[in-house]
């Protein structure tokens, strides 16, 4: 969960912890508004099921690279990783790593083919 230009903005995974529990969600709300620290907690499932992806994610990335594929790395770090990310699409590129949809930022994505 973020706050831009005012707008909370909320990910895939404050979805799963509000359904989890509402509690945790009002905590980050309250956080996200500098009314408190943010919540500590640890999702040792979400974590392993992270690290699995990743790891998935840079193997289809190096496959696709051994077979010669036109790949594009964007970086999430970047202001203009949403314009990267359709530029590449318009140049063909056969996968997109860590593309963005959102030019706000808050629409990582997966590997796009």
């Amino acid at each position: 969960m973020r706050k831009i230009s005012g707008q909370l903005i909320y990910s895939p995974a404050d979805l799963t912890h509000f359904i989890a529990c509402k509690h945790l969600t009002t905590l980050e709300k309250e956080a996200v508004e500098s009314l408190r620290k943010k919540p500590a907690h640890t999702d040792t499932f979400g974590q392993a099921l992270q690290e699995r992806v990743l790891d998935f994610e840079r193997q289809l990335l190096q496959k696709s690279e051994e077979e010669g594929k036109k790949v594009r790395s964007i970086s999430q770090d970047d202001p203009l990783a949403a314009e990267k990310t359709l530029a590449a699409m318009r140049e063909g590129v056969d996968l997109i790593y860590q593309g963005n949809s959102a030019r706000r930022g808050s629409g990582r994505v997966g590997p796009i083919f």
